[in-house]
């Protein structure tokens, strides 16, 4: 409103002015063709009337150059209470979203956590975000984001699940070890702790061991006929004894048997 004001009364000066000022040249011009000689520009009039209309235009360029300040200070005045609604606005509407939610932003995060693979890294702060036309949060991972109703806490959206490697069951981990082994007597699968990892434990008639990782990969054998030792590098927390103890078992199950 005062945008408008003050541009109503800048155009209406401006008016009054050019106005004023044709009226004084013709004022002029007919004064000094009352008067002997002739009168072709402004410079031929007297000196007098040429500071009038030197004042007269000076003051019309001061009183624009102050419309022109005026007008801007608004403006700018008009921006910064635009951005601190907005600001408002949006502060009001996320606090009031959070109070109709059932799920915080700890609690979303400790979702995804429990969500994602094991190697993902976290990018940020959970944010609030309308995802596909739910309210979710978006927790960033350098992997990829997870998206969680903020409501039921369901995850919408995972990220991260296309760069996990395949996982392999106990049965595809047995056929990794034969194969690595050129063994065909497996006779137990069972998954155990390697170094904070889980992997399968896959024991031979032989009384060698194989360990394989949800990856597939071989990350430790113990062989039999070499006292138990290891041909890869690895920890494995059971007691040093146990493949023997099982493979003892397993003979005395096949006596018997007999």
């Amino acid at each position: 409103m005062k945008q408008k004001t003050i541009l109503i009364v800048s155009i209406a000066l401006t008016a009054f002015i050019l106005v004023t000022l044709g009226a004084v040249v013709n004022s002029a011009l007919g004064k000094s063709a009352s008067e002997p000689g002739t009168v072709n520009s402004l410079e031929d009039l007297p000196p007098e009337i040429q500071q009038t209309l030197q004042e007269r235009e000076d003051a019309y360029n001061q009183l624009i150059e102050e419309a022109n300040d005026q007008l801007q200070q608004v403006v700018s005045q008009n921006q910064t209470l635009q951005a601190q609604l907005d600001n408002q606005a949006d502060t009001t509407f996320e606090a009031s979203v959070q109070e109709q939610n059932a799920i915080s932003a700890d609690e979303a995060l400790q979702i995804a956590r429990d969500t994602v693979i094991s190697s993902a890294v976290l990018d940020g702060e959970p944010e609030l975000v309308d995802f596909e036309g739910a309210v979710a949060y978006e927790v960033p991972f350098k992997q990829g984001n997870l998206y969680i109703d903020a409501d039921t806490g369901e995850v919408l959206f995972n990220g991260t699940i296309a760069l996990a490697p395949a996982q392999v069951s106990g049965e595809e981990a047995a056929r990794i070890a034969a194969n690595y082994l050129d063994r065909t007597d497996v006779y137990k699968v069972e998954m155990v702790s390697l170094n904070g990892d889980s992997v399968y434990k896959v024991k031979f008639n032989s009384g060698d061991v194989a360990f394989v990782n949800t990856s597939g990969q071989i990350v430790l054998v113990r062989l039999a006929s070499e006292g138990g030792s290891s041909n890869d590098s690895g920890y494995y927390d059971d007691d040093h004894d146990d493949h023997d103890d099982d493979h003892d078992e397993h003979e005395d199950e096949h006596e018997d048997d007999d």
